[in-house]
């Protein structure tokens, strides 16, 4: 592990880098600690100290979960380390081990009260981490524990399933519908997963695949983002032939009267 910086009691007027275990070594079990463990460096201006107390079970804890070692994981809690607990970066012991597509530990840190839905400090949580980390296994599992496929997530208020439809992943994707996610939801670009399809995706055989699942699913083709355009204004601005014809097909079938 790399050395972080550790400072000692409320005053926050001494400190030292030093390894993990020299530090939890060093540091009375009874005492708070602040630690940096992604960002060595001085205290930022107006940092809020109480809020960043962590102690040296729960840096075990993190490291632990990061590493995806289950048993320690399991000490650390036997311990008394706190899950709800975030590092200087803003992230839980969840976040660390979904980034790294420890199962076992995200379901064992939830299990022991981590917030299913908690956002890190890039506003993702296990959903939006699952989608950009390729994982739909963690898909599957994080949707078995509860979390919610309407939560927003990221700073352009997106969910997972435009983060999904962006990528062309197609498993978590049809996951996120059967689970209910808002298939028409507009982010804070006034984009629907059906406009990310089609704007950020390379209008191939993936992405064909992700447009027909959203259609299927209800989406309406003919919503248009905050500029006016229609995701298949899109496609044929962009030569995307196939995509045109089948989101043409889906506006002519939705205006035909019932």
């Amino acid at each position: 592990m790399r050395p972080f910086k550790l400072v000692t009691g409320l005053a926050c007027l001494a400190a030292v880098v030093l390894p993990l275990s020299a530090a939890t070594a060093a540091v009375p079990r009874d005492r708070e600690v602040l630690v940096y463990p992604l960002f060595p460096g001085p205290l930022p201006s107006g940092h809020p100290l109480p809020y960043r107390q962590v102690t040296p079970v729960d840096i075990r804890l993190m490291g632990a979960a990061e590493a995806g070692a289950l048993d320690d994981v399991e000490a650390a809690l036997a311990a008394g380390a706190d899950p709800a607990r975030r590092d200087m970066a803003g992230n839980l012991a969840l976040h660390r081990a979904a980034e790294r597509g420890h199962l076992a530990v995200v379901a064992r840190l939830v299990a022991a009260g981590a917030d299913v839905n908690a956002l890190d400090r890039h506003q993702e949580n296990l959903l939006s981490i699952a989608v950009r980390t390729h994982n739909p296994a963690l898909t599957r599992l994080a949707l078995q524990l509860g979390a919610d496929p309407a939560r927003v997530v990221s700073r352009y208020r997106g969910t997972a399933l435009i983060h999904a439809a962006r990528l062309g992943e197609l498993d978590t994707l049809e996951q996120l519908l059967a689970a209910g996610a808002p298939v028409d939801y507009r982010n804070a670009l006034g984009w629907t997963a059906l406009h990310e399809a089609v704007l950020l995706g390379d209008g191939g055989d993936k992405y064909h695949a992700v447009v027909a699942a959203l259609l299927k699913a209800g989406a309406r083709a003919d919503l248009p983002d905050r500029d006016g355009r229609r995701p298949l204004d899109y496609a044929r601005e962009r030569g995307y032939d196939a995509l045109a014809a089948l989101l043409q097909a889906a506006t002519l079938q939705a205006a035909r009267p019932f």
